[in-house]
């Protein structure tokens, strides 16, 4: 009888950050890679339990910020390519899609150690130009203590710094970026209404609600030590997934009476096709599209001044997010329905919005009614 051992991951160290393309150390959440056989591939994961950004959430339940796990297959992408795939570790590159889905709530869940996580990898497809491959599409699964908690497929590609210099140079010849508009850092929301703690958290400001469509200014903070590690020329793909999560529940509230610290991200899916300029204003609107059981599907979009940032592709927007922000608790959201029946109102009391029952108006137009209900055998 033959047995088969796979190589043991190490989790004593982190891999160098430069491979990640990070400055800082501590913002590194790989420590291992093995290719058993191309082009599969498994990578050592351990994640800060507390983080001045990703931990910073005012929410019921402690678990990992899925927007962390986005990161760390980021992280493992960028990795693949530059140790089996011969990227140049000068390479710049470009994040064009992804599709993140939290498969298991209660595997994210924080526990009283550092969880040891181990993320698969394959390589579907690969872009060429001439003999050399200059993008990849990764499928990967991340299971923390041994349970998978989160999927995604994920699509970057990378070129040299003169190409690099004249893709920019292209986009950013036609706007009107002279003179920069300032980003007004002094106006971002209330923490509480996009369940964070600090305000440095917090990325949107000029809230307005129209109808079933809820707008919001993003803050681009390039000081903020999370979202901008090093330098950059255009927002970053972070700071934009953390917009439209704000947003999402911002309109959640708005729209649905549902509290921002009863939600959580279960899933996003975006389209990157051309970037968030520095200058520009940038703005994100999410729509009330559909109430699945008891989760609101929320789509979120992105755009800058001076006309959409996307071009449209298969008629979605280019740079958008579907997010499901899923409640807690497992109640049937029958709230709108309710609201718009006229049988209750609903008011603002500290970090939730709670409904009310209209007893007034319905004890004139059915006399008896409640009282009737109220005093009925069970």
């Amino acid at each position: 009888m033959t047995a088969v051992l796979e190589p043991a991951l190490s989790y004593s160290s982190s891999i160098p950050r430069a491979h990640v393309h990070h400055a800082a150390i501590c913002e590194v959440f790989l420590t291992d890679i093995i290719c058993e056989s191309y082009p599969r591939f498994r990578l050592g994961v351990q994640l800060p339990r507390v983080h001045s950004y990703y931990s910073d959430h005012n929410v019921v339940v402690r678990q990992y910020d899925p927007l962390l796990l986005l990161e760390t297959f980021r992280q493992a992408s960028i990795l693949i390519s530059h140790r089996h795939v011969d990227a140049p570790l000068d390479a710049k590159f470009v994040f064009n899609a992804g599709a993140l889905e939290v498969v298991d709530l209660d595997a994210v869940r924080v526990g009283p150690a550092p969880a040891a996580g181990v993320l698969d990898a394959t390589i579907t497809a690969e872009k060429r130009r001439g003999a050399d491959i200059v993008g990849i599409t990764l499928a990967m699964t991340l299971a923390l203590d041994g349970s998978a908690a989160v999927t995604m497929s994920m699509t970057i590609q990378w070129m040299p710094g003169d190409a690099w210099d004249h893709l920019r140079q292209k986009g950013r010849a036609p706007l009107q970026l002279d003179p920069a508009r300032s980003h007004p850092l002094h106006e971002r929301v209330e923490p509480r209404e996009v369940a964070r703690h600090s305000f440095d958290n917090v990325v949107l400001s000029r809230i307005g609600v129209d109808g079933d469509t809820v707008r919001s200014q993003v803050l681009v903070d390039q000081a903020h030590p999370g979202l901008f590690d090093h330098p950059l020329d255009h927002v970053p793909g972070a700071l934009i997934f953390e917009a439209m999560r704000q947003t999402a529940l911002v309109a959640a509230h708005e729209l649905f009476g549902l509290s921002p610290r009863m939600l959580v991200l279960v899933g996003c899916d975006a389209v990157f096709e051309s970037f968030g300029e520095l200058e520009l204003p940038t703005d994100c609107a999410a729509v009330a599209e559909a109430e699945i059981c008891a989760r609101q599907v929320v789509p979120v979009r992105h755009s800058r001044a001076g006309g959409p940032a996307d071009r449209t592709r298969r008629g979605h927007p280019a740079t958008s997010e579907r997010l499901d922000c899923r409640p807690r608790s497992d109640r049937p959201m029958t709230t709108q329905v309710l609201r718009e029946a006229g049988l209750i109102t609903q008011v603002d009391r500290g970090n939730s919005r709670m409904a009310q029952l209209r007893r007034s108006d319905i004890d004139s137009r059915f006399p008896g009614l409640l009282d009737a209900v109220a005093t009925a055998p069970a």
